[in-house]
C-alpha cells in the first residue's frame, strides 16, 4: 500500500501535466470562423418571386471548407451543403454544392461573406440544378442573427444564491 502511494504521486505530476496539454492549445475557433459561422436571416430573390430562407453556416479558415443547411422558409425545403471557403481579408467567399433529402445535387451556391453595418453578411446567388444544367438563379441577402444578450431579454445577470449543506454560499456571476 505504501508503494502505491509513493507511486501515485510520482505520476501525479505526469497525470496533470497530460490535462494541462490536454486543455491547452488554439481555440476553437479563429477570430475569422467566429465572425462568419453561425446562422444568417435573409431573402433569396428570382423569376419565382422572394422568399425568407435562414442559412446555417459553419466555416473553417484552417481547412478551407463551409458546411451547413440553407432553408427556404416558404417552401419549407431545407438543403445541405458542404464546399470551399476562401479567407479574403475580413471576409471571404464561399462556393458549395446544396443537395435535396441528403442526396440529389438541387443546386450551387457562391457567396461572399463580409461585413456591413458591423453584422456579418452574406451575399451571393443560388442556381437551381436539373440533369446536371443550372436553370435559375436566386439572388441571396443574408444577415446574421445575432443572440440576445440576458440582460435584453429580462433575465437576470446574476443568479440566486446556492448553498449546499456544509458549504459556504455561492453567487454565480454570468456574463
Amino acid at each position: 500500500m505504501m508503494n502505491f502511494a509513493k507511486v501515485s504521486l510520482l505520476l501525479a505530476p505526469a497525470f496533470l501535466s497530460g490535462c494541462a496539454v490536454l486543455r491547452g492549445g488554439p481555440p476553437p475557433y479563429s477570430p475569422l470562423e467566429a465572425r462568419y459561422s453561425g446562422t444568417y436571416e435573409g431573402v433569396l430573390r428570382g423569376l419565382t418571386g422572394e422568399s425568407a430562407a435562414r442559412l446555417v453556416l459553419d466555416v473553417s479558415e484552417k481547412d478551407g471548407s463551409a458546411a451547413g443547411v440553407l432553408t427556404n422558409l416558404r417552401s419549407n425545403k431545407s438543403y445541405t451543403f458542404s464546399g470551399e471557403f476562401i479567407p479574403v481579408g475580413e471576409g471571404g467567399s464561399l462556393s458549395a454544392q446544396l443537395f435535396e433529402k441528403g442526396n440529389r445535387h438541387a443546386a450551387n451556391l457562391t457567396a461572399n461573406l463580409g461585413l456591413s453595418g458591423g453584422a456579418a453578411q452574406v451575399q451571393g446567388q443560388v442556381r437551381t440544378v436539373l440533369l446536371g444544367q443550372e436553370l435559375m438563379d436566386f439572388d441571396l441577402t443574408l444577415r446574421r442573427v445575432q443572440p440576445q444578450r440576458a440582460e435584453q431579454i429580462g433575465l437576470p445577470v446574476t443568479a440566486p444564491s446556492v448553498t449546499a449543506p456544509g458549504a459556504p454560499t455561492l453567487r454565480p456571476v454570468w456574463p
